[in-house]
């Protein structure tokens, strides 16, 4: 049954991807007010999907960790996930500001730019150690 699991999973997590890159296609139409909460819609999606990779990454991290005795492989890898975390806000954010007064537009390119890093992480994430 195991040998069923990786194979399936990379299915779902293909399917997840594909769901997201539509959405995020989708989100160019219509209001402002609908494109945002199409991209709040999108940028879910993919979260999901990072954190199915990210804890995919983390157990394979453990079990290394485990069989090596190296005790610093699975603190730099909870360290880089929180960097990462920090990047997006602070990347994100400058470009926020650079698009004020208008907050809607401010609005749009902070959760465009949340969800191409988030997108570039998963593809990052996808190719392993």
């Amino acid at each position: 049954m195991n040998k069923y699991v990786l194979p399936v999973s990379a299915l779902l997590l293909a399917s997840l991807n594909i769901s997201a890159n539509t959405d995020e296609q989708h989100c160019g139409k219509g209001q402002i007010v609908t494109q945002l909460q199409c991209l709040d819609q999108a940028i879910i999606e993919h979260k999901r999907t990072r954190q199915t990779w990210l804890t995919k990454l983390e157990k394979q991290v453990e079990v290394k960790q485990n069989n090596t005795g190296n005790t610093q492989l699975f603190l730099s890898f909870q360290r880089s996930k929180n960097s990462f975390d920090s990047y997006i806000s602070d990347n994100c954010q400058w470009r926020y500001l650079n698009e004020l007064p208008n907050s809607q537009q401010a609005a749009l390119t902070y959760k465009r730019c949340e969800l191409a890093v988030i997108e570039q992480q998963i593809n990052i994430l996808k190719l392993g150690y």
